[in-house]
């Protein structure tokens, strides 16, 4: 299916695909264009498409792929550590941004750049 940019709002679809909790799923109407948000178990329209989520093994790795181009000795060791332990992305975001808040601000540009891709990836297998 052939997506229209005028109408699919990419970074609400991306914000979903991060953001997603255990209760909530969001779906792409796809003859409107947006996004809606429901509670597990509810029935929605047969035009509406669930949208993925992004694994939180596949962000921990993304986190690890970042702190390889960090070149910080004092603050990649215990971050690296904290992933190595099995942290969560939340605990290694709030390490991360006590340590150096403007090296979070890249983490979450980059962050964000990957769930934009993801998004439009997932848009264009439809």
């Amino acid at each position: 299916m052939e997506w229209d940019s005028d109408i699919v709002d990419l970074d609400l679809i991306a914000d979903a695909m991060l953001h997603a909790r255990p209760d909530l799923l969001y779906y792409l109407d796809v003859e409107t264009g947006s996004v809606f948000e429901t509670e597990r178990g509810e029935e929605v329209p047969g035009h509406f498409v669930e949208i993925p989520i992004l694994a939180q093994e596949t962000l921990l790795e993304l986190a690890g792929m970042f702190l390889d181009e960090v070149d910080d000795d004092e603050i990649c060791p215990p971050l690296r550590e904290l992933l190595e332990k099995g942290g969560t992305l939340e605990a290694f975001e709030e390490a991360l941004t006590a340590a150096d808040p403007e090296l979070a601000l890249d983490w979450f540009q980059e962050l964000d750049n990957n769930a934009l891709a993801a998004a439009e990836e997932w848009l264009d297998s439809l």
